[in-house]
């Protein structure tokens, strides 16, 4: 049995013509190219028409890709760094909760130190010092939740 389907990438539209498996006629297949015809005002639209739906994207929330999860395990060592008047704040790339700190307000760090470690979705991340300098004042203690972005404590 034969079902035709009409199938959108990239604003091309394609009718492709499916055919079940163990039927008659295996070796047929069509697929056309017809253009998709859009008026200029849908060409110049601000925002792009969704086309998954709710269902698909709650599953692409869920299941974070092997990509998703390499980018998340290299967050603590892109930590954000904020430039003050007294040094830079050392934030918090993502949230979670506060496993170790590893230093002590006036003592003497260089860049690469490890910081802090933040423990978020079970895993444990370490965040390094960007530069060397002084820890001038610590603003979270071992075991509190913390925010992404959240300032931990300021170096000068």
């Amino acid at each position: 049995m034969k079902r035709k389907f009409k199938v959108t990438i990239n604003d091309k539209t394609y009718e492709v013509e499916v055919e079940e498996i163990g039927s008659e006629n295996t070796n047929e297949e069509k697929i056309k190219q017809t253009e998709e015809r859009t008026s200029e005002k849908e060409k110049f639209s601000e925002s792009p028409k969704p086309t998954a739906d709710k269902k698909n994207e709650k599953r692409a929330k869920k299941k974070p890709t092997k990509k998703q999860k390499d980018e998340e395990e290299k967050i603590p060592e892109e930590s954000i760094k904020r430039e003050t008047d007294a040094g830079y704040e050392v934030k918090a790339p993502l949230p979670g909760v506060i496993n170790e700190i590893n230093v002590k307000e006036g003592q003497s760090v260089k860049a690469g130190d490890k910081l802090v470690i933040i423990e978020a979705m079970k895993m444990e991340n370490e965040i390094p010092a960007e530069n060397d300098g002084v820890v001038e004042k610590i603003l979270v203690k071992r075991g509190d939740s913390v925010e992404g972005d959240q300032t931990l404590m300021i170096i000068r």
